[in-house]
């Protein structure tokens, strides 16, 4: 069990580096370890399993700049994670009016 709440806080880790430095190692750890403790994983993906680590961040933390940071970097995560996008062709530009 060890191991696996390890790479549940190890995920966490990795989606908010920025977060993890600008609250300092000990609080951000302290964060993630009560945000394991309390939050079971749902997802066949553990990447998926930090999705709502910004909206427990933010309801643990009175901050308002750590707050809109979590959230800064959940968005940035979705993004990348996001399925591509299907790009435009020449055809989508050709019924627009001049």
């Amino acid at each position: 069990i060890d191991g696996y709440r390890g790479r549940l806080e190890s995920t966490i880790r990795e989606e908010f580096p920025a977060s993890a430095w600008l609250l300092g190692k000990g609080r951000f750890d302290k964060l993630v370890q009560s945000y394991v403790e309390t939050t079971t994983s749902a997802y066949p993906d553990l990447t998926d399993y930090s999705l709502n680590f910004a909206s427990f961040a933010r309801t643990a933390l009175t901050e308002k700049w750590a707050q809109e940071m979590f959230e800064f970097e959940a968005t940035l995560a979705r993004m990348i994670d996001a399925p591509a996008a299907k790009g435009l062709g020449p055809q989508d530009f050709a019924s627009m009016d001049e």
